[in-house]
């Protein structure tokens, strides 16, 4: 592993990818594509079109990523539903750049937001689980143990 001694964020953020769960890694993914799509917005407002060009494709690289991610034999419906909603973005984020439609862009960042939480509260259930199966555990008894003088 190539250590990135200058450039600590940088480190960071990839020690983060490599230990994060898989997710995880779907909640960093909606939070990137939110964050560039904003950033999108921003540099269409600003003329600063080849910024906005190039935060938009990345933006669509993720989300086909997350749609290349599916697996429809484990995720039944809901990943049939999840690659209809990605189909939608995708869609939306094409045609709202050729109009320059800021409002599609607002509705596909707050469906993304919608389903990160979704996704977030998913990925505390487990931890919620284990916690409330420690607090019914019975009691421990204690073993005491003496000295002999």
């Amino acid at each position: 592993m190539r250590m990135s001694y200058g450039r600590p964020q940088v480190s960071y953020k990839t020690t983060n990818v490599q230990t994060a769960s898989q997710l995880d890694l779907v909640i960093m993914c909606y939070e990137n594509a939110v964050r560039m799509l904003e950033g999108t917005k921003i540099a269409y407002r600003e003329g600063r079109y080849q910024d906005k060009a190039k935060k938009l494709e990345g933006a669509l690289a993720i989300i086909d990523e997350l749609k290349c991610a599916l697996d429809f034999d484990r995720g039944g419906q809901i990943a049939r539903n999840l690659d209809a909603i990605y189909a939608y973005f995708t869609r939306t984020l094409l045609k709202a750049d050729v109009e320059k439609d800021f409002d599609a862009f607002d509705r596909v960042i707050e469906m993304m937001n919608s389903l990160k939480e979704t996704w977030e509260e998913l990925n505390a259930a487990p931890q919620k689980v284990q916690a409330e199966e420690v607090r019914n555990l019975p009691p421990r008894q204690s073993t005491q143990v003496t000295a002999a003088a």
